[in-house]
């Protein structure tokens, strides 16, 4: 839907997957605690979910807050009988933020966008071999980071644009999907469109 400013979008997804590659256990400890792990395939996997979009344009302040809400179900089914639906993927995430823009004579636009990513604590079953069924157990925590974006763009029919990003403000620890995201960090882009 959009009108009068107001934007919804809500996708639904399914999809099944013959042989699907996962990370296992090799069984040989690594320093974090956890064990180095190797690349190997399931028998089958399928995951189901939806996802909601909503944003409202402020037309007279430039603002447009937006929230996007993911909920999903993955199900990993190692050997014929062997399923699982703690695959390493949480069953809800999203984002919310605060975007802004402004045009400034029809060639120069300033832009931001401050935004807070969630992710909810979920849990991996971590099979050693594709025919054992016994696994160990990871969890992995909830948790949430901040990211500002800040920038310019210039041009018409070709556009300078330069942007500065201070990703994971505060310095929060985040593993959404089981790998470690980088602490704060800041990323600044320079790009030329022709």
């Amino acid at each position: 839907y959009f009108g009068h400013g107001l934007n919804v979008d809500l996708a639904f997804f399914y999809s099944s997957l013959d042989q699907p590659f996962y990370d296992a256990s090799t069984n040989v400890p690594h320093p974090s605690g956890r064990t180095y792990t190797q690349t190997v395939n399931a028998y089958r996997a399928k995951n189901y979910g939806a996802e909601l979009f909503v944003s409202y344009d402020i037309q007279n302040l430039y603002l447009t807050p937006y929230v996007s809400v993911t909920t999903m179900r993955y199900e990993r089914e190692v050997t014929p009988g062997n399923t699982t639906k703690d695959t390493g993927v949480p069953k809800h995430w999203g984002v919310a933020g605060l975007r802004f823009s402004k045009e400034f004579g029809g060639n120069m636009r300033l832009f931001s966008d401050a935004s807070v990513t969630w992710s909810e604590g979920h849990r991996n079953i971590d099979y050693a071999t594709l025919s054992s069924a016994a696994g160990t157990n990871i969890v992995y925590s909830s948790g949430f980071k901040a990211d500002l974006t800040v920038g310019a763009e210039y041009g018409q029919d070709h556009r300078l644009r330069a942007s500065l990003s201070f990703k994971n403000i505060g310095d929060k620890p985040f593993e959404p999907w089981g790998y470690y995201q980088p602490g704060f960090h800041v990323v600044g882009s320079l790009s030329y469109e022709f």
